[in-house]
């Protein structure tokens, strides 16, 4: 199982093939300051939902967080799913997924799954 910081890394090599040194995996939401983000699609938030603890007497032995990454692409981009499955599979991350479409064409693909801290 993988941490936090191992799930974007996974998800920046994903989508390292869409116009590389632009950033297109953001934690929770982009910042819309700067004009420039969100990025063109396809892209992918990396969004927190819940913490949970495991105990050892009196100690967190262990923690775990659950996550929604919200990949959001113009029409169905299969390969790209397959290949975010896929690393997770390498991962051993189990996760559960299912399609929310938009409108105008956009897609948000959910993928659901808990990783080792926060």
């Amino acid at each position: 199982m993988i941490d936090s910081r191992g799930l974007i890394a996974l998800l920046r090599k994903c989508l390292k093939s869409y116009t590389p040194k632009v950033e297109r995996v953001a934690q929770i939401e982009w910042d819309t300051a700067d004009g420039a983000t969100p990025p063109p699609l396809p892209y992918a938030l990396v969004v927190p939902q819940s913490s949970r603890y495991v105990y050892a007497g009196e100690r967190v032995a262990r923690e775990y967080t659950t996550y929604d990454v919200e990949l959001y692409t113009r029409g169905r981009d299969l390969a790209l799913e397959r290949s975010i499955a896929d690393a997770l599979a390498v991962e051993r991350v189990k996760f559960r997924k299912w399609l929310n479409p938009l409108g105008h064409g956009v897609n948000e693909t959910i993928y659901e799954l808990t990783v080792i801290g926060i």
